[in-house]
Order: C-alpha cells, then sequence, then structure tokens
C-alpha cells in the first residue's frame, strides 16, 4: 500500500497493512535501535513513525546523521530490509521522508517523517474518511495534513503554545480520554485514565495546564492537570454539569459552561476555581467561549434565537453582540491568534463544515470543502482550534 500524495506539508501518519506480519515491525524497531547507538538526547531523532497492527504500536527513529538528499546514503543501509525511500521536499526545505517496507508476501507500508506544525495554522476533527480524525490546515484551506489515523476516533484538538504538541481526545482505550501528539516525533502519550471519560482538553498559554472536563459523581466537572497528565484536581466541584473550559490569555482565569442556575451559561473562574462568576443571563444554551488575545472579549455560540449563533460578549461592559445570521446553524466558535477573525462551523452549505469571518462580519469564506468527500455520509468538519 502506498502513501497517497497530499497538498502542503505533511505530517506524520500511520499507515499500516493487516497482511504485515508480526517480524516486520520487529525487524524495523531492531534496525532504528540499532541506528540510535552513540547518539545522544532527541535533536538527533529527526524522523519518527508509528508502526501499528491492531492494538501494537512502537515508535521507531531515524538519527539525523542519515536523513540527507543525498542519492545512495538510504539505499545502501536499507536494501537488504527491501526498503524503497523517496525524499520529497518542500519550498527549498524537506519537510517529509516516505519510507516503503516491503513485507513478505509483497505487501507495502509507507511511514513517513514530519516537522512540527506552522504559526497560524488550525486544527480541526473530521470523519471525512471514515473514523474521526485530526487534521490540520493553514487558515485558507489550501494546505491540509492529516495527523491522526487511529480507527477509534480522535476529536477536540488543541495546539500547544510552542506549536510542536497537540492536546487531543480519543475513544482508543473504548472510553474518552486525553492524549497528546508530539509532532517532532510522532509520540502520542496517554494523560487521563478516567473511569468514566475525559474530554475538551485546553492548554493554558504557558503550556504548563491544561484544563479539561471530567466527571465526579455522577456530574461533568471542570479539571486541571499538568501537561503530563499529573495532579489532576476538580476546580469546580459542585453538584451540577460544568465542561467546556477555556483559559484567558494571561492564564489567570477560566471562562466555562454550567447549569448550575438552571440554564446553560456562561461563568469565568480563578484558575484554581474560586471567584466563580456568572455572565449571560439569557433563555436558551450558551456555550464554546472561547477568549479574543487582549482578554476583554469571549466568542461563544448559543441557542438563545432558536438556532445555534456565534455571539460576543465585551467582559468589561457587560454587553453582548449577535455576529451571525440567517438560517444556518453556527457553532464552535474560536479566534484567530490576533483576533480579527473567527473560525466557526457552520452548515449554511449543508453539511457542517469550517468558515472564517471577521469580527464585523463582512468577509466570510468557507476553508473546508465538502465536495471532495460526497460518498461520506453524516459528514463532518468541527472542534477547530487557531493556533498561535
Amino acid at each position: 500500500m502506498t502513501m497517497r500524495r497530499r497538498a502542503g506539508l505533511t505530517l506524520a501518519e500511520i499507515i499500516l497493512s493487516s497482511g504485515i506480519l508480526a517480524f516486520v515491525v520487529l525487524t524495523i524497531v531492531s534496525l532504528f535501535s540499532h541506528s540510535l547507538k552513540g547518539l545522544n538526547g532527541t535533536r538527533n531523532k529527526t524522523m519518527a513513525a508509528f508502526l501499528a497492527q491492531e492494538r501494537m504500536e512502537e515508535v521507531i527513529y531515524q538519527p539525523a546523521e542519515l536523513i540527507t538528499p543525498e542519492a545512495g546514503r538510504f539505499r545502501e543501509r536499507f536494501d537488504s530490509y527491501r526498503w524503497r525511500v523517496g525524499l520529497e521536499p518542500h519550498s527549498d526545505e524537506l519537510n517529509r521522508i516516505t519510507v516503503t517496507v516491503r513485507g513478505p508476501r509483497s505487501e507495502e507500508v509507507s511511514l513517513t517523517a514530519l516537522k512540527r506544525s506552522k504559526p497560524g495554522w488550525i486544527t480541526f476533527a473530521s470523519n471525512r474518511e471514515g473514523a474521526s480524525r485530526i487534521f490540520m490546515m493553514d487558515s485558507d484551506g489550501r494546505r491540509l495534513e492529516r495527523l491522526t489515523s487511529h480507527p477509534s476516533g480522535d476529536s477536540q484538538p488543541c495546539l500547544f503554545p510552542d506549536g510542536r504538541t497537540i492536546a487531543f481526545v480519543s475513544y482508543r482505550e473504548k472510553r474518552a480520554q486525553i492524549f497528546t501528539l508530539n509532532l517532532d516525533e510522532c509520540l502520542v502519550r496517554q494523560l487521563t485514565k478516567s473511569e468514566t471519560r475525559a474530554t475538551e482538553p485546553a492548554v493554558s498559554p504557558d503550556g504548563r495546564w491544561i484544563a479539561f472536563t471530567g466527571f465526579d459523581k455522577g456530574f461533568s466537572q471542570v479539571f486541571v492537570m499538568a501537561a503530563n497528565g499529573e495532579g489532576q484536581m476538580n476546580i469546580t466541584q459542585t453538584g451540577s454539569h460544568d465542561s467546556s473550559p477555556c483559559w484567558s490569555p494571561d492564564g489567570k482565569r477560566l471562562a466555562f459552561v454550567s447549569n448550575r442556575d438552571g440554564d446553560v451559561e456562561l461563568y469565568t473562574m480563578l484558575a484554581d476555581g474560586t471567584a466563580q462568576k456568572r455572565l449571560t443571563h439569557t433563555k436558551g444554551w450558551d456555550v464554546s467561549p472561547h477568549w479574543s488575545a487582549d482578554g476583554r472579549h469571549l466568542v461563544f455560540a448559543s441557542t438563545r434565537t432558536g438556532r445555534s449563533k456565534i455571539f460576543l460578549y465585551d467582559l468589561a461592559a457587560g454587553e453582548e453582540r449577535q455576529l451571525t445570521f440567517g438560517e444556518s446553524r453556527d457553532s464552535e466558535p474560536a479566534f484567530s491568534p490576533g483576533s480579527k477573525h473567527l473560525v466557526f462551523v457552520s452548515d449554511r452549505d449543508g453539511k457542517p463544515q469550517l468558515y472564517v469571518t471577521t469580527l464585523d462580519g463582512k468577509t466570510l469564506r468557507r476553508v473546508t470543502r465538502r465536495e471532495e468527500y460526497r460518498d461520506v455520509r453524516d459528514y463532518f468538519d468541527g472542534n477547530p482550534h487557531w493556533g498561535g
């Protein structure tokens, strides 16, 4: 099975034919483990790829000294293992190395290396290829990369400030749990192991903390943990449903959603869970808050008009302004890094897709393309997060 070519910068993928036998995987891991002898630190590990066969996953690395555009360096080393290696430069920079492994029955496996994400790219979830997976694209939607391919389904991505790691939700352990994907090494790590589920990860501006929605005594609650998954703590501790945390730009406060007063409204609190304050007081569900870069506004979705629409909340004045109109359902808004634009989900063209607009609504463009995946039933693009 060969790697399907796509436009744009390529990020790590997992492509392994079900017919490849386990000893082929062990041979590959052994080869790369041997090549790492004498190398120190992760700076020399510039290629990484996942090998997955059913529930088995291994991470292998290629040292930097073997990654070079000159012909022959790869082939001399890998011919005896029946590898075919192709180099794909992009924009005068080596961004991808494609390695194809031929198995004992002539099956092919493609493994792809990666580099970190680019500033200003949008991460989102989509089921365009079947199961929900994490994608990344530039703000125009022209350069698109798939980041995950686990058959259990991945969603709700949130990019760390350094652009090297993404927190996301996956069902690969049966229940929804929070994982991270390191884009330098293609390393997936599970952070939560809740007996119920953990969702909606939000990374703090300094990258040290992750707020998320967990469950305690039957109620969804806002939790905070260190970025490595340690020290998980319920910081709302109410007998109501609290969810959808979002950090303020200075990392001192969190916006969240709660039904504690009988309706689903927006609240804020300090990062330790104190000073909880209700913001909205309108009938209908107010959800999906996201803070502006200057900390003065929250953008959110609300059903107060009968259909979900996007609104802007002025924190100083306590005033709200509707941003989207019409018959469509608009949801999951997120500010651009400079807060001059919004990305949001809308079904105005039939199925939920991503759109980018200015705050005055005068410029609106669709950045995902449903037309390319007409054979997918119940198609959706959602959970957008605009990285800095």
